[in-house]
């Protein structure tokens, strides 16, 4: 409810922390595609996540280990 909730209005920005955290895989997805469409439609998206799969609609992702950023990749 809170995601969508967070997305009705069409927000400049969605700050998402773990958004898949203790989904299982198919709600995950469904998930993560509706903020791959809020990404698609303008809204900024800023994800942090654990979930590898998650990333898979990054346009951009940025790994951090122990707070130091380690890698950046530009998918899209």
């Amino acid at each position: 409810m809170a995601r969508a909730r967070a997305l009705v209005k069409a927000p400049g920005l969605l700050v998402a922390d773990e958004p898949t955290a203790q989904l299982d895989t198919e709600t995950a997805r469904g998930i993560m595609s509706v903020i791959r469409e809020a990404a698609s439609s303008g809204t900024a998206v800023l994800l942090a996540t654990h979930d590898r799969a998650a990333t898979e609609l990054a346009d951009r992702v940025l790994y951090m280990e122990d707070g130091v950023l380690t890698e950046q990749l530009f998918v899209g």
